[in-house]
């Protein structure tokens, strides 16, 4: 059956070999909805051509109808810290983020934070994501779950992290490669869902967990990689004291 929504709408145009990205609006258009698949958007005066009859069309008023935003980094346990009081950057994840992130141990805690975190960024048009999560198996997977049951676009996976950080969240190489496996072969291109290998960034992981990154990488063609770099000078001296070759 099919559905259609008319008003204003913004969205991207396909500008596949164009030298410059597109953007059109259209004051008045109509969006041809079937199922779950968007199968249409076209001027309102071509679709009553085509023979729509604005009876059928659901009036969006003056709401702008725009394409869902994409996220290319955050944080979905992280919640509770956001605007915290000013640190730089080591002194803050020391004071604020692993702690946090050290809560989501709780599975019952970590399945409601996963919960509040999509609905807020579905409230905030976003649909699509790349996604830390924390070093726990378990709240990766309960972040997969809540995100099946939107059919988001999530890319994500569990964090990657074996020193210089508190033992609540440090795991091992084999720890980290197992967690991993388990959680690629279970959510890896399941529905809208893809998964990242995640070492949280350099200081956090020794050479041998980053080769175990390296591993997994190499063993599946299409996972993501997505980690932090460079964000401050400390942390920058702080790789090269750690790796001086």
């Amino acid at each position: 059956m099919r559905h259609y929504l008319r008003g204003r709408m913004l969205h991207c145009r396909d500008t596949v070999g164009a030298p410059r990205f597109g953007v059109e609006y259209l004051e008045d258009a109509i969006l041809v909805i079937e199922g779950a698949r968007i199968v249409a958007l076209l001027p309102a005066v071509e679709g009553l051509q085509q023979g729509i009859s604005p009876a059928q069309c659901q009036s969006l008023g003056k709401r702008l109808l725009v394409p869902g935003f994409i996220d290319t980094h955050v944080h979905a346990y992280q919640l509770d810290v956001i605007a915290s009081y000013g640190e730089q950057l080591l002194q803050w994840l020391d004071r604020y983020t692993f702690p946090a992130e050290a809560r989501m141990a709780d599975p019952a805690l970590a399945a409601e934070v996963a919960e509040l975190f999509l609905q807020q960024l579905l409230a905030n048009g976003t649909t699509s994501a790349l996604v830390f999560s924390t070093t726990h198996k378990q709240a990766t997977d309960l972040l997969f779950t809540a995100a099946a049951k939107r059919n988001l676009c999530l890319i994500t996976g569990k964090v990657l992290m074996d020193r210089n950080g508190p033992k609540e969240l440090l795991d091992t190489p084999m720890g980290a490669y197992t967690d991993s496996l388990m959680l690629i072969e279970k959510w890896h291109k399941q529905q809208r869902l893809h998964y990242a290998v995640t070492p949280r960034f350099a200081v956090t992981s020794t050479a041998a967990q980053l080769a175990v990154a390296q591993k997994l990488l190499a063993s599946y063609a299409d996972l993501y990689l997505q980690t932090h770099l460079a964000e401050n000078h400390e942390e920058v001296a702080l790789v090269k004291q750690l790796f001086p070759t």
